[in-house]
């Protein structure tokens, strides 16, 4: 048991170091270079959790679909679509509307209202995703998206676990 919680420990001051490097990167940066650190924050991410994805979606005008702004994903999955319509994934895309974060430990887990969810997620490969809302005002503008190729692939889950 104390192995297990100086294991948590270690993981959590790991993350924690990971969100203040992340920080870090972004203060008086200079607008033209924030596209580039975007993308090396999310290869970051990547590397250091240990997991295959992580993308950056923006809401549409019409909100009818996500733009995939930036992404960085290991060889072992597909990459990322530029857009993915609402369609192929309405109970998520609901989710985000609402705020709500989206915990995937197992994508087959998901509710049988979201079956075309699901099978979006296995055409790209994902075995457990993390959806976070990204919002300024109150009103949802897009989404993180960090995604295991591998079952219960990472120390990711450790953050999110019931």
């Amino acid at each position: 048991m104390r192995q297990r919680t100086d294991q948590e420990l270690q993981e959590r001051l790991k993350f924690e170091g990971l969100l203040s490097d992340l920080s870090a990167r972004f203060v008086n940066l200079p607008n033209q270079q924030v596209d580039t650190e975007i993308e090396q924050g999310l290869k970051l991410i990547v590397k250091s959790l240990g997991i295959d994805r992580s993308s950056i979606a923006q809401f549409s005008e019409d909100r009818r679909t996500l733009k995939v702004t930036h992404t960085y994903a290991t060889s072992r999955v597909p990459p990322m679509p530029a857009v993915i319509l609402n369609e192929e994934q309405p109970w998520c895309t609901e989710k985000i509307r609402q705020g709500k974060t989206v915990v995937m430990c197992r994508v087959g887990d998901l509710p049988d209202e979201a079956a075309i969810d699901r099978q979006f997620l296995q055409r790209l490969r994902t075995k457990s995703n993390l959806i976070i809302p990204l919002a300024v005002g109150g009103s949802p503008l897009g989404l993180l998206g960090l995604g295991p190729s591998r079952e219960s692939g990472s120390g990711l889950m450790i953050w999110f676990r019931d």
